[in-house]
């Protein structure tokens, strides 16, 4: 895991020098203050203005501790105003173009906090199939380019996969062991999540959804005990909301005053400035859904795409002409229904399946809510295609392994395992040798045993 981890940070500080500004940069490094101004939370910078009800706070404080670390400024720069935004010469001479030195910064904590959602996804993936998912699924999110890109710039896009993806790891664990302790963390993550890009807030619901159902069904279970465990189960899945929205209050002083009405404006401000961004470029309008889709499957499945490297290095390599159109999404998708598969083998109360609706339900809210196609909007869905790859290539290991397929391996690598077939929840086993006794067995001379004629003998069967 910390190889992968090391590997993304490396491949994302690659790009943190050649990476083309966003303006959006700009912004983030400008609020990195609200981690200094969280000491005075009912003061000026709490207040009902433009910029704080523009963005939810985590990523401004995650921008803020990466300048204390790095010893950088909290206040590098004033906001970029897009109103002058054709004029970029404006918003440099004005002070909103952030130094060399700072917008690095900034694009380095990103970059450490893509790296982080890597090692967190081959996690992820293990618990949902075994080791060989996990890497997998890292590798295929490490390499991906969109991941890359958005890994090299100041902005706070990884930290919401990162913390979708914290959030379905304590969903496998509340699922597998449904505690009040994993009840809450995975309350206070849906909060967290929804302080980073509002939509993870939204997921409480779906999980409040199931528990409501667990309640329903257990008047069906025919053992008293099964039926006290499944409505328990039923009330911290219920309460998902209430705790998920107390750690979103908590983490904005803003919402302290009017915590339910500056909450709508939170939403409302984001619909509403995703339908003006459409308004003002064409190009990036989405009028409904099937658009969105549209949009989508340009993005991630032909302009950002992580077989694209792997076939354009075999064209080049055997001088062919393959073209990787749409991959990556028919992987995911095959990922999918073996992700189906594997729920309707473990069933509705399994890990899998609280997992399986979370993202699920993550997915849709993009697609339902996507108004205008800026590339990092499809971001968290280059982590869904991740995770179902992690179940495609999990689930092809455990199938080919027992056949002795990877015969052929032995001498150059070591195989996790040699034989026998795994759940596809269990981790593979560590490889033990062992040692295999060359010992001949002696063979029995045949003078050695009696005659026949012996045999039938009475003095011997007296």
């Amino acid at each position: 895991m910390v190889l992968l981890f090391l590997l993304s940070f490396n491949l994302n500080l690659d790009k943190v020098d050649v990476t083309q500004f966003h303006p959006d940069e700009s912004r983030w490094l400008n609020r990195s203050f609200y981690i200094e101004d969280l000491l005075d939370p009912f003061g000026e910078t709490w207040q009902d203005y433009y910029l704080t009800r523009g963005q939810p706070p985590l990523g401004s404080y995650m921008m803020g501790i990466g300048q204390l670390v790095q010893d950088r400024p909290l206040r590098p720069n004033i906001a970029w105003d897009f109103f002058f935004d054709r004029e970029r010469g404006w918003n440099e001479t004005a002070g909103a173009m952030p130094s060399a030195e700072d917008l690095r910064a900034g694009r380095r904590t990103s970059g450490f906090v893509g790296a982080l959602v890597v090692a967190a996804v081959y996690l992820l993936g293990r618990v949902l199939t075994n080791r060989v998912g996990g890497l997998a699924a890292a590798c295929f999110l490490a390499y991906h380019p969109l991941h890359i890109h958005i890994g090299s710039q100041a902005l706070s896009d990884q930290l919401l996969n990162l913390l979708l993806t914290l959030t379905f790891l304590a969903a496998f664990r509340f699922a597998r062991r449904p505690t009040w302790g994993w009840a809450i963390t995975l309350g206070i993550l849906f909060g967290l999540g929804g302080a980073a890009k509002l939509s993870p807030l939204l997921l409480s619901l779906p999980a409040a959804g199931l528990g409501l159902y667990y309640l329903v069904t257990s008047s069906m279970l025919e053992r008293a005990r099964g039926r006290t465990g499944l409505r328990r189960r039923a009330l911290k899945l219920i309460v998902q909301p209430a705790i998920a929205f107390a750690a979103f209050v908590v983490a904005y002083p803003y919402l302290w005053v009017a915590p339910l009405q500056h909450t709508y404006n939170l939403f409302r401000f984001r619909v509403d400035e995703m339908e003006a961004q459409g308004m003002v470029n064409d190009r990036n309008r989405v009028e409904n859904s099937w658009i969105a889709l549209d949009r989508i499957g340009n993005r991630i499945g032909e302009q950002w795409q992580t077989s694209a490297g792997v076939v354009s290095a075999i064209n080049d390599r055997y001088g062919l002409t393959l073209n990787p159109f749409g991959l990556d999404p028919m992987l995911a998708m095959i990922g999918l229904v073996l992700f189906a598969v594997l729920v309707f083998r473990h069933g509705i109360r399994s890990p899998h399946a609280f997992v399986l609706l979370l993202v699920l339900a993550e997915s849709g809210a993009i697609v339902l809510g996507l108004r205008s196609d800026l590339y990092r909007y499809q971001l968290p869905l280059v982590l869904v295609e991740a995770i179902c790859i992690s179940v495609l290539a999990g689930v092809i290991w455990r199938y080919l392994v027992p056949f002795n397929a990877f015969a052929w391996l032995r001498g150059y690598v070591v195989l996790p395992f040699d034989s026998g077939r795994l759940r596809a929840d269990d981790p593979l086993p560590v490889p033990v040798t062992e040692a295999v006794s060359r010992k001949r067995i002696p063979r029995v001379r045949s003078n050695a045993l009696p005659r026949p004629e012996a045999i039938r003998s009475p003095s011997l069967t007296s």
